[in-house]
């Protein structure tokens, strides 16, 4: 191309410069005769060194020698070589640079940078220009404050506005203002270096993508500016945007959107439609103009006629120094896209003639004045005020109206500006529907048509009008578009989506939201769409009830959970109607209250002393180990004499007076139910000490006879010289009359009968070991399993298909993976590994969560192994305290060890956070109850050589092991293992929505694992809490597998889609995610304690009291798995992205088959899922409710385990309702 470009024919002599005017105000007239063309011989150019560099190519220092018979001359040039654009591209370049420079010669335009020509070198187009002495931004780099003054920069503002102004007339756009390429001479006049490169490039591919999707220098572009042919069109206003931003860094000397990367700035601008903040005390003119130039629709922005004249009507103003100072980041408030500004009402003024009508809102249906409809213009009272009044004559009106000029608007050739209009002859390099933009008298017209980066000028006789598009509305692909031009969504069916117009771009291109669609971390809800493939979707075109309804779905994501969850409230009202009549006809007709002095919902501890004071009858207390204490056991031998094989017959215990005090006591024993337990040969019995009649006396009164047992008749089995098994059955003829308060005299007997059996004494457990009622236990069991997998699997798919969806997007362009500016978890790659805040107590609490865990793990394998026995009493507790004594160097371990590797140096500190942070609230809480225990004289309260023993294993086990284990994770310090480097730096972080805050977020993963629980933690209350025996331990592991799997999986999701928000303090907000089941299961005690009958201080502080302890070891124990469970994740996603986008481009592609098989089971499953969690909650809370007093009758039995095949039923029920909201729901594509 070098070769081909020839030299323009040589002038007499260089270029020269005469001054004209006063000594103080000279001006420069070029005065050299022009060329006959721009082109330079390219070896008459010789590049010295580089001066500057910018996003469309750098500038040289270069000298242009020039000779001739009569001169040889080297004169001092600048030379801007573009970046390389395509070969066959670039005779178009010339082309209209030619033309450019055609018309600046011909109109000797005084303010635009003097231009001596254009060659190419090296495959690079080069522009030599003028070299001056700096510009306005090296200007401001030498100033203190790096800021001009106010004065300055109304002088410069006025120069360059004439300028862009006549660039303007001549149909010539600028597109790269900014303070660097205001030239500067010596005399500080001001010259505009750039006179349009952006604007030459237009329809010029060149080799960067990126640059083929914006026009110009980011910090200073126009939301048009970015992707032109799908958000333009660029015009005159476009200058003002970048003249504004100009401007302001002259008045701050900062640059607008400073430090923001390039996507950052793309989405301030385009997406979020914020603007630059203005500094205080500027003259009201220069801000309304300032503001007007950063209006999101270019429609509404002042021509630079406008801000001339604001420029100059505050020539004089005083600008305040310290106000101007005063620079914050971006407005909160977006641009009004809607209304009409005074820039767009001054661009088109009314004549008398015109023919008018009433002006409607930009994209709006309804017009400002719908008094006049259409008329014309018969008088003006302003000419030149278009907030004037007009005298309109209106048809069928005798006198004219006076209206006011803004709200009526200019129709000629039957169009007026914003009218949809449609080419008649269509082309194949662009759409043919858009918007229009301006309307001439003589019939003139531009468009703003997709697919065209400039305005499309013509006459009215090309173009038709159609119907318009407005804000609001629903529309949908056309039946024929098989591949839309932009991306368009579809529904779970298979069909296109419906969507809602958001905005509507000058262009015509239509914003689209989806709000029926509910989206996940950084997927997208908002696309773009061509108004020429799509079609309004409204009530009125829906066919059918189906339709209809389905169109109901896309004003909101939640109309079907909401229908779905009306269903299934209606079916679980139903199964709790069910069950409340099953539960009636088992349920006793008494009251379970209990008053101060009970423990847990368990009677009252009386001391045998009140029935045995006799002097042959004598009690001893016998002697019991620190479990047996920890679980409150206190055993006196009884006064029972039961020997081997010897049996008796109604044989005398005692004989005793009761006074009134202790015939009210028992009453109220008998009343609360209160029972007995004994222990013989380390084998149970239980029995109720009385029991209550109800006698109706008539059918509103009913009386209550109280009767306390005065006779017990045991059977003992025996195998040789074994006992094998103990009953105690009360004699129901052998009662004493409790209901009057008075004296009575009581004699209490007893009877002994020895039978044999062939139970093995090795067996003779195993009827404790049988759960009661285990058919139902069982159900219960599965049906948690089963809701659980189908929560999983909900999660599971829909974050699967975020990742998928990740990986596609990146494997179409294998450079993609190296881009810094990606959206979602890629785009943190370098904060996501930052350490958290708190090292120490971070650190501390994944030791706590650790040793617990261990603990935890311990007591399962001894429990299933079979040490924890019914006879075996407080083994359990005993257990507990010495595996948490033991594994303390576990927590000292993990958490020393963890807190190096976060480069944390005060060790010591560390390991004092992790004995204290569960112990120390533990020891306080057992303080405070252990002395309420006290005070009420209650069982529960431990004896002071207990205390001591505890004392003494916590300070010579405990705490040396924990020292220990500090040491050794201090000397194994390794590296943090992180596959992407942090960052100097941390990232902002954007403004997330209310739900994706910390508290919401452990809501919902807090809810899922404790889905998983909830029916065996009632199990799990009435043994801790009533006093019952808990021997199931096979089906309590299985549901703390399920909990550890669920709480491992809903933590990681709950990470991803908060790095997918672009929130890298994920650290705390895992381990805070993962222990929110813990917070679940306290509320859960809120309900257990309401119906349990619990009441008085004791009760009420020893339950919350303790229950917050085992809640707070729970939050202490899910977090640390959640955590390490979200580390990994984490890890592996940033170590793997690589080869998952390998996988993605190979195997994850164009599965259309298997994603239509997976959006019908996401129907099906969430379906499933809602109608099992919703029944089965109902019919479980139901059953729980079911008291027994005997298992003799199977009857009840069988009653109460028929109600657990309501859930069953709800699974068919809901898998039904599933596949018929699939079924209409779906639409199949054309």
């Amino acid at each position: 191309m070098a070769k081909d470009m020839k030299g323009s024919p040589l002038a007499a002599s260089f270029d020269y410069e005469l001054y004209e005017g006063d000594p103080d105000h000279l001006r420069t007239v070029v005065a050299a005769p022009a060329p006959a063309g721009p082109y330079i011989d390219p070896a008459s150019i010789k590049l010295k060194h580089r001066i500057g560099r910018g996003y469309f190519g750098d500038v040289w220092s270069a000298t242009h020698h020039q000779s001739a018979t009569e001169y040889d001359e080297h004169h001092e040039v600048a030379v801007k070589r573009l970046h390389p654009i395509n070969e066959d591209q670039v005779k178009a370049f010339l082309s209209k640079f030619e033309d450019l420079w055609v018309k600046l010669k011909s109109k000797q335009i005084q303010g635009v940078c003097w231009l001596h020509g254009i060659t190419v070198i090296s495959g690079k187009i080069c522009i030599v220009m003028r070299s001056y002495e700096g510009s306005v931004g090296d200007k401001m780099a030498r100033l203190k404050r790096g800021k001009l003054q106010l004065p300055d920069v109304l002088r410069y503002g006025i120069e360059l506005g004439k300028v862009i102004q006549e660039l303007h007339s001549m149909n010539v756009l600028v597109l790269n203002l900014k303070p660097t390429n205001f030239l500067l001479n010596e005399h500080d006049e001001v010259f505009l270096g750039d006179f349009g490169i952006p604007y030459l490039l237009l329809g010029v591919q060149p080799p960067d993508s990126d640059l083929a999707l914006r026009r110009g220098t980011p910090n200073y572009m126009a939301p048009e500016q970015w992707e032109p042919e799908v958000r333009g069109p660029i015009t005159c206003e476009t200058d003002a945007w970048g003249f504004g931003c100009s401007v302001i860094e002259m008045l701050t000397g900062v640059q607008p959107w400073f430090g923001k990367s390039v996507y950052d700035i793309y989405r301030l601008v385009v997406i979020n439609q914020e603007k630059p903040q203005l500094p205080g005390g500027l003259p009201t003119a220069i801000e309304n103009v300032l503001n007007g130039c950063f209006e999101y629709d270019l429609r509404n922005r002042p021509l630079m006629v406008d801000i001339l004249q604001a420029f100059e009507s505050s020539k004089n103003a005083v600008y305040s120094e310290g106000e101007g100072s005063d620079i914050g980041g971006t407005l909160s408030e977006k641009s009004k896209t809607c209304g009409f500004t005074t820039w767009f009402l001054s661009k088109d003024h009314l004549q008398v003639g015109d023919t008018i009508r009433s002006r409607k809102m930009f994209n709006s249906r309804n017009s400002q004045d719908l008094a006049v409809l259409e008329g014309s213009v018969v008088g003006l009272e302003k000419d030149t005020d278009r907030d004037g009044f007009v005298l309109v004559r209106v048809p069928n009106l005798r006198s004219p109206l006076r209206v006011n000029a803004s709200t009526i608007e200019r129709v000629t050739c039957g169009l007026a500006t914003g009218d949809w209009v449609r080419l008649v002859n269509e082309s194949k390099n662009h759409f043919s529907v858009g918007i229009l933009h301006s309307v001439q008298r003589d019939g003139s017209i531009s468009v703003g048509i997709l697919g065209l980066e400039t305005l499309w000028t013509g006459h009215s006789s090309e173009v038709e009008k159609v119907d318009p598009y407005f804000l609001g509305q629903f529309v949908q692909l056309k039946s024929n578009v098989e591949t839309p031009r932009f991306e368009w969504p579809k529904k779970w069916g298979g069909g296109w989506a419906t969507g809602r117009i958001s905005q509507i771009l000058p262009n015509g291109c239509l914003v689209v939201q989806f709000p029926g669609r509910l989206v996940f971390g950084d997927e997208p809800n908002t696309f773009l769409a061509d108004p020429d493939e799509v079609m309004e979707v409204s009530f009125d075109t829906c066919p059918g009830i189906i339709k209809k309804y389905q169109h109901l779905e896309d004003f909101h994501w939640c109309i079907r959970p909401l229908s779905i969850a009306f269903s299934l409230l209606t079916a679980a009202k139903l199964g709790v109607s069910v069950g409340k009549c099953i539960n009636a006809k088992l349920k006793k007709d008494h009251d379970h209250r209990t008053k101060d002095g009970e423990v847990g919902g368990k009677p009252a501890w009386l001391r045998p002393n009140i029935l045995f004071k006799e002097d042959h009858v004598k009690l001893e207390e016998n002697k019991e180990d620190v479990g047996e204490v920890l679980n409150g056991d206190r055993l006196m031998s009884g006064p029972y004499a039961l020997d081997f094989l010897v049996d008796k017959d109604s044989e005398i215990l005692c004989r005793k007076k009761l006074t009134k005090d202790e015939v009210a006591q028992f009453r109220r024993a008998v009343d609360k139910d209160y029972y007995f337990e004994m222990y013989y040969d380390e084998l149970p019995i239980w029995g109720l000490i009385g029991r209550v009649e109800n006698r109706e006396v008539t059918e509103d009164t009913k009386y209550y006879s109280y009767f306390l047992y005065k006779h017990i008749h045991f059977d003992i089995h025996y195998n040789r010289d074994r006992v094998i098994e103990i009953t105690a059955r009360m004699d129901p003829h052998s009662v004493l009359d409790l209901t009057e308060d008075r004296e009575v005299d009581a004699e209490f007997t007893y009877t002994a009968k020895w039978k044999g059996t062939d139970i093995l004494f090795e067996n003779r457990m195993d009827k404790f070991l049988q759960t009661t009622l285990p058919h139902i236990h069982w159900f219960s069991i599965i049906n948690s399993c089963v809701t659980v997998l189908l929560l999983t699997g909900f999660l599971a798919t829909i974050l699967m298909r975020v990742l998928k969806n990740d990986f596609v997007k990146y494997a179409h362009d294998e450079e993609a993976v190296n881009d810094q500016e990606e959206t979602g978890w890629k785009y943190i790659h370098g904060d996501v590994f930052r350490f958290p805040k708190h090292k120490s107590l971070f650190a501390a609490a994944l030791g706590c969560g650790a040793q617990l865990f261990t603990l935890t793990i311990f007591i399962f394998l001894m429990a299933l192994v079979g040490v924890f026995y019914p006879y075996n009493r407080g083994a359990l507790f005993t257990a507990l305290l010495v595996i948490y004594a033991l594994t303390s160097g576990v927590g000292g371990y993990t958490s020393t060890s963890f807190y190096c590797q976060l480069e944390g140096t005060n060790w010591v500190k560390n390991l004092i956070w992790t004995g204290c942070l569960f112990f120390g609230p533990l020891a306080l809480t057992f303080c405070f109850l252990n002395s309420v225990a006290v005070s009420y004289s209650s069982s529960a309260a431990l004896p002071f050589n207990t205390i001591m023993l505890i004392v003494l294993m916590l300070t010579l086990v405990t705490s040396p092991l924990l020292v220990l284990g500090g040491i050794a994770g201090k000397n194994s310090r390794t590296n943090f293992q992180a596959p992407c480097r942090t960052t100097k730096y941390p990232r902002e972080i954007p403004v997330l929505p209310w739900y994706c805050s910390t508290i919401p977020q452990m809501a919902m993963t807090g809810f899922l694992p404790f889905s998983a629980i909830y029916v065996e933690l009632y199990y799990i209350f009435e043994s801790v809490w009533g006093q019952k025996i808990y021997t199931i331990y096979s089906m309590l592991f299985i549901v703390f597998v399920l909990l550890l799997i669920v709480t491992v999986f809903v933590t990681v999701a709950s990470t991803y889609f908060q790095l997918a928000a672009e929130d890298h303090k994920w650290w705390w907000r895992s381990f805070l995610c993962g222990g929110s089941t813990g917070l679940f299961i306290y509320t859960y005690c809120l309900y257990y304690y309401a119906r349990s009958g619990m009441s008085g201080f004791m009760q009420t502080s020893c339950f919350f009291g303790y229950m917050a302890c085992i809640c707070y070891g729970f939050f202490l124990m899910f977090g640390t798995i959640g955590f390490r469970a979200s580390l990994l994740f984490v890890r592996h996603i940033y170590r793997s992205i690589k080869s998952y986008y390998t996988i993605a481009k190979k195997q994850l592609i164009d599965h259309h088959i298997f994603h239509l098989v997976q959006l019908i089971a996401d129907q099906i499953m969430f379906g499933l899922m809602a109608s099992a969690a919703g029944a089965s909650l109902a019919a479980t809370v139901e059953l729980s409710k079911a008291k027994f007093v005997d298992d003799s009758t199977t009857e009840k039995m069988h009653s109460y385990f028929g109600l657990m095949y309501v859930p069953n039923a709800f699974f068919v029920v809901g898998l039904v309702a599933s596949l018929i909201s699939t079924i209409l729901s779906s639409n199949k594509s054309e």
